[in-house]
């Protein structure tokens, strides 16, 4: 399902979800890649759900609200309100800004978080690429998980130039447009994702080379004081 294809689902979703808890809804938004305008067939929609509080009783009932709707790949992140705003700071920056409004707003989210804690967002998120990238090499199919390693590195990049430039640039090919050197390699293989699981055995030890040395100069960078 395109994107223009999901409006007419997503008119559905909200009003269903407006339906169901009425003044308790806080926030309703997507994000994703059908967000950023970059989802392909397969995609998942990726939907939020902000309500005043929240019980498995509201699970339930936005699982059978889904299971109304025609079927897509929905998954996403449901919250209250309280715990949201408690939410770790390093978590709210990628939320925050990449989050698209349909119901509410969460223009409160932005004091919440600092530069420290978009360091850190990048710190944490460098160690699990760099650990998951040793893992998968050892213990899983190496070319099938690069894939997965390299969209990873994406949502770093954000981060990267954000913190370099103030300006969060949302999708792929704008981000590629302000990169260089090696940060611009990793994401321009991340873009040619389609040919990673086919890579013959050395193009896939230069892959997993890459991805170590360069998440874990982003641990050295951003890990110290």
């Amino acid at each position: 399902m395109t994107t223009e294809e999901l409006v007419p689902w997503l008119q559905s979703w909200l009003q269903a979800c407006q339906d169901c808890f009425q003044h308790r809804l806080l926030f309703a938004g997507l994000q994703g890649s059908h967000q950023r305008g970059e989802a392909e067939a397969d995609s998942d929609v990726d939907l939020v759900v902000i309500l005043d509080d929240l019980h498995v009783s509201d699970l339930k009932i936005y699982r059978d609200l889904l299971n109304t709707l025609p079927p897509v790949r929905a998954c996403g992140f449901l919250a209250g309100q309280q715990e949201l705003q408690h939410w770790i700071r390093s978590d709210l920056f990628q939320f925050y800004y990449d989050t698209r409004p349909l119901y509410g707003d969460i223009q409160s989210l932005q004091k919440l978080f600092t530069y420290q804690d978009i360091r850190q967002a990048i710190h944490i998120g460098a160690c699990n690429l760099y650990h998951a990238a040793c893992h998968s090499y050892v213990f899983d199919e190496p070319a099938p998980a690069l894939a997965a390693l390299y969209k990873t590195s994406f949502f770093l990049l954000q981060a990267h130039v954000f913190l370099q430039t103030g300006r969060y640039v949302s999708t792929k090919r704008a981000l590629l447009d302000v990169l260089a050197g090696e940060d611009r390699s990793i994401l321009q293989t991340c873009l040619e994702k389609e040919r990673l699981p086919f890579l013959p055995a050395e193009q896939v030890d230069s892959a997993y080379q890459q991805l170590i040395a360069w998440a874990g100069a982003l641990i050295c960078t951003y890990g110290q004081a």
